[in-house]
């Protein structure tokens, strides 16, 4: 016990990551869409992202999940019944969640994209609260290329 203490105890504390919490990523704020929610809540949750190791969460890799989400968006946004077309693509939607796992076990992302995913899937319930995580993502994106860059 007393060795496994000194292990943590050694710890350099401003060296760990904060992790990302379902608050964090709340998209509603009494009814309606979070003011903030494409702006300071998207750039928080990029300052987090970009905080990982070096090959960790890196751009492209990140980049390739929102390709994969902005896919769904366009294929919903362009059918005549968004809310059915949202339904038919539901459990390939959520199949995100098993997606991040996987890469998170290849070390290609880290628990707070895990995170990011898997809160935001829990909100969305139709067309409209897809097209919501499709911006906060997009705004993610955005200020995460400025962020992985310096």
């Amino acid at each position: 016990m007393h060795r496994q203490h000194n292990r943590q105890g050694g710890r350099n504390q401003h060296n760990q990551i904060p992790q990302l919490s379902a608050n964090e990523v709340a998209f509603m704020e009494k009814e309606e869409i979070d003011k903030n929610l494409f702006n300071t809540k998207a750039e928080h949750i990029a300052t987090i992202l970009a905080k990982a190791d070096k090959d960790t969460n890196s751009y492209t890799q990140i980049r390739r999940f929102y390709d994969e989400v902005n896919d769904f968006f366009e294929e919903i946004e362009t059918s005549a019944d968004k809310e059915s077309a949202y339904k038919t693509r539901e459990s390939l939607i959520l199949m995100l969640n098993s997606k991040v796992s996987y890469a998170l076990g290849r070390k290609k992302v880290d628990k707070n994209f895990v995170n990011f995913i898997k809160y935001s899937l829990d909100q969305v319930k139709d067309a409209e609260s897809f097209r919501t995580f499709k911006l906060l993502f997009e705004a993610v994106m955005g200020f995460l290329r400025a962020k992985k860059s310096k």
